[in-house]
């Protein structure tokens, strides 16, 4: 027996290799798929009237995205619309680009933060990571809406210099 109401009451779960696990006072509990379902329903079923549901970012570029959008892809990423996809329990919206290493073109959603506190696009191709700066991509933050980082040190020391970063950190 469960020493926990619902899903949603454990400290956290655990989803490995051995199964979905709740975990409540340093003991584990296992979690069916069908209680996982009831607490985290998938976003495709819910009727949510913002956004299109998609298998994948590849379906999403090679058929609903046009040949003449992708033709005009640049390295300033274009917003293309809001998406899920199977086991996500929300929507993001999605953005159509140019790698600026490799040039291919590629479709992804913001992923978490990089060291510097910037979201990012990967490319399909190259794996490689675009941060999305907020002077130029400020809209996707806003769209998105997510936390909007502040300069971090390293880009406080990189452009005013070391002394300057010292003196100003010493003196709040």
């Amino acid at each position: 027996m469960s020493p926990v109401a619902s899903v949603n009451d454990f400290d956290y779960t655990i989803l490995d290799q051995n199964g979905r696990r709740g975990v409540k006072g340093g003991k584990e509990f296992p979690i069916s798929e069908a209680e996982w379902q009831r607490a985290h329903p998938e976003h495709k079923n819910s009727g949510c009237k913002e956004c299109s549901f998609v298998q994948d970012k590849e379906t999403l570029l090679l058929w609903v995205i046009s040949r003449e959008t992708k033709e005009k892809a640049t390295t300033k990423p274009f917003f293309v619309g809001k998406f899920t996809m199977p086991d996500w329990i929300g929507h993001s919206g999605f953005y159509l680009f140019k790698c600026q290493s490799c040039g291919h073109v590629s479709v992804d959603y913001p992923h978490g933060y990089t060291h510097c506190g910037l979201m990012f696009l990967r490319c399909d191709n190259c794996k490689k990571q675009f941060p999305l700066e907020v002077t130029e991509e400020k809209a996707i933050y806003e769209r998105e809406h997510v936390y909007i980082p502040k300069p971090t040190i390293e880009k406080r020391v990189s452009k005013f210099g070391f002394w300057e970063f010292l003196r100003d950190y010493f003196s709040t």
